[in-house]
């Protein structure tokens, strides 16, 4: 797209790495955000989700290099905190027993909108000769992806429970409990 609007090819491809670069910004921000700061891991997914649509729905109207490094730039940090944030999200809201589970569960509709999503998207472009569409697709799917995690922003975290561990030491038949 940055190529059709006249940007030399040697920008086009610095844009990958923009992309690149914020990914690996974006996992260690997340990363330090949700244990140094303690913000939950939910809110900071669910956010990089609606960033993630709004960076969608705006890519058709860069028209320059920095708007288009922008948005790259963007678009690469909330992808990294949704990457790196997926497996923490599940953990916390249905516990480390289902994690497995939910992960495969995730990974498989993931599967089949990348399957999806490429050639549809080709084909918007194909039929409108615009890509307005094929982006506007994609940020309804980040928007539908960021709203099934709102019911989410309130509920407590399953592990969080307190634990009650038994203690009983060889010598005595006493039994302590640590909370």
């Amino acid at each position: 797209m940055a190529f059709s609007k006249g940007l030399p090819r040697s920008q086009c491809a610095f844009l990958i790495s923009i992309v690149g670069i914020t990914n690996i910004i974006g996992r260690l921000v997340s990363g330090f955000i949700t244990d140094c700061l303690h913000v939950k891991s939910i809110h900071i997914y669910a956010c990089a989700l609606f960033v993630a649509a709004v960076v969608n729905f705006l890519l058709p109207f860069c028209n320059s290099f920095y708007l288009f490094a922008i948005c790259a730039g963007l678009f690469g940090f909330c992808m990294a905190s949704s990457v790196s944030l997926r497996t923490i999200v599940l953990a916390d809201h249905l516990g480390i027993d289902k994690l497995t589970r939910s992960f495969g569960l995730i990974a498989l509709f993931q599967g089949i909108g990348f399957i999806i999503n490429p050639p549809l998207a080709g084909f918007l472009f194909d039929q409108t000769q615009s890509y307005v569409y094929p982006f506007a697709l994609t940020g309804c799917m980040y928007l539908v992806s960021g709203g099934a995690c709102v019911p989410l922003l309130r509920k407590r975290n399953t592990t969080s429970r307190n634990i009650d561990i038994h203690v009983t030491a060889p010598e005595s038949s006493n039994e302590s409990v640590i909370d």
